[in-house]
């Protein structure tokens, strides 16, 4: 009677164990599904201390250790990536300097933002006058939409000499003035009813062919076609463009 006794003691005494061990795994796996820059020795030992009756110091040591390598590991992994930044920022610096190099050595200063500045758009607006019901009104020599088209291909003209553009920043801001007036004509022509399939067609044509002397000096991207700037680097900047836009 008295084995019974002590048996059934041990028996109660082992299943209190198990629930003190159930709660602590369960208070472990709280801990390591954390980040592991929000996991902490603090934190660990609070936890070890609570449960100390169950847990060994082998056990115990084993744990702290882990924590240990692993918030090490997150500290090696931090150093390299600061590491990184700093030699690619030094590496952009170089393509900079090399793509700059001859500018500077005209004088200019690639520190002053007002460098950076494009210049006043040339494109003037285009009012296109309700003609729809008038025969030939989109016909060569009548077309307003070609006289615009011609109006922004000359202003652009005026940027290049030679086949190269020699006033990029003019340039860039009579193409940025070209698209905003063609989106609002383009939104113009939706809204009106009526339009009919010779002025989109007459639409159409005077865009394509802006479009067409655009991309013999900027391609899809809007990059100069021979820009300095190295393919590559060129794509980390259009991903870095493409996250501003979202």
């Amino acid at each position: 009677m008295t084995e019974l006794l002590r048996n059934a003691a041990r028996v109660a005494d082992l299943r209190a164990r198990m629930d003190l061990l159930r709660q602590l795994d369960t208070e472990l796996h709280d801990l390591a599904s954390r980040p592991l820059d929000e996991i902490s020795r603090t934190d660990l030992d609070a936890i070890l201390d609570r449960y100390e009756d169950v847990v060994d110091a082998e056990t115990r040591a084993a744990m702290e250790q882990l924590v240990d390598d692993l918030k090490k590991s997150v500290s090696d992994l931090e150093s390299e990536l600061a590491r990184l930044l700093d030699e690619f920022g030094a590496q952009a610096d170089e393509v900079a300097d090399l793509a700059t190099q001859d500018a500077r050595g005209e004088g200019w200063d690639p520190d002053d933002p007002w460098n950076y500045a494009l210049g006043e758009s040339e494109v003037p607006w285009v009012e296109v006058p309700d003609v729809a019901e008038v025969d030939g009104a989109f016909d060569e020599g009548r077309d307003p939409y070609a006289g615009y088209a011609d109006t922004v291909i000359a202003a652009l003209e005026a940027d290049v000499s030679g086949g190269v553009v020699v006033a990029r920043a003019d340039f860039v801001a009579n193409v940025r003035a070209w698209r905003e007036n063609s989106a609002a004509l383009e939104i113009a022509l939706r809204d009106r009813m009526g339009v009919s399939l010779a002025e989109t067609n007459a639409f159409l044509k005077a865009q394509n062919r802006i479009t067409a002397y655009v991309r013999r000096f900027m391609d899809a991207s809007d990059w100069f076609v021979d820009t300095p700037v190295p393919a590559d680097l060129r794509a980390v900047v259009d991903t870095a463009r493409s996250w501003t836009r979202c």
